[in-house]
């Protein structure tokens, strides 16, 4: 892939190399998504679920999001870094936008979770709530250790963050 990928951008496709490589790996983290057990939700959705099967979701969304911070994000910065190693600059570009389309995938359903009515009686948001604290700290600390070396690297490359 680094051949293919540098072979492209020296022959002027430069922004057809990102566009395919974007949309591989999106539709690649996508599909391990799946594989973890993470499907999209609608917020529709969410408001029709029983409370029982909205904490079995609740619980899947934080194995996921540990998942994603532990394993599958530093994959693909990795990747990322690897392919493009002669154009840092869209390796920093490629992984960014990547991250930020996951992040919007899974708060989505966080924000479908504050929206419902099931979480309206107290004892119930505290079971939501104690439920996303178990990893919170381990999953803060994972993500902020990859987002401060995503910066590191966007400013070695003379890009804002």
């Amino acid at each position: 892939m680094t051949r293919i990928a540098t072979a492209m951008i020296s022959a002027g496709y430069g922004t057809e190399c990102c566009q395919v490589y974007s949309i591989a790996r999106r539709n690649a983290f996508n599909e391990a998504l799946k594989n973890i057990g993470f499907d999209t939700i609608s917020i529709d959705d969410v408001q029709r679920m029983q409370w029982e099967l909205l904490e079995v979701e609740i619980a899947a969304w934080i194995k996921v999001i540990k998942i994603c911070t532990t394993v599958l994000l530093p994959g693909e910065r990795k990747l990322c870094d690897t392919v493009f190693t002669e154009n840092p600059s869209n390796s920093v570009i490629l992984f960014s936008n990547l991250v930020r389309s996951v992040v919007i995938q899974l708060l989505t359903f966080a924000d479908a979770v504050v929206l419902t009515n099931q979480i309206s009686s107290p004892a119930r948001g505290a079971t939501a709530v104690a439920t996303a604290e178990e990893d919170d700290e381990h999953v803060a600390a994972n993500f902020s250790s990859l987002w401060t070396l995503h910066l590191i690297s966007r400013r070695e490359h003379g890009e804002s963050a």
